[in-house]
């Protein structure tokens, strides 16, 4: 009871500007660019949390700046 499970995963649908920012700073370091191809967007995320019977304990939210590159699903256990 009280519990809380948080995921977070990159978004297939992130914006393009904040992909390549990215990418940009895992090529400084020697990092292969990251592909989203396998990964959800934004809506498919919304949807596996409807599908799941989740909505009334879990929220779906995205960021600003690189926070944007991905999603988190928040989903609180009730007391």
């Amino acid at each position: 009871p009280g519990g809380v499970a948080v995921i977070h995963d990159p978004r297939r649908d992130a914006p393009p500007d904040v992909l390549a920012a990215f990418n940009a700073m895992r090529a400084e370091v020697g990092y292969k660019p990251t592909t989203l191809a396998e990964k959800f967007t934004l809506a498919e995320a919304e949807a596996l949390v409807a599908d799941a019977g989740l909505s009334a304990v879990a929220t779906v939210s995205s960021g600003d700046g690189l926070a944007a590159l991905g999603f988190e699903i928040l989903i609180r256990r009730p007391a």
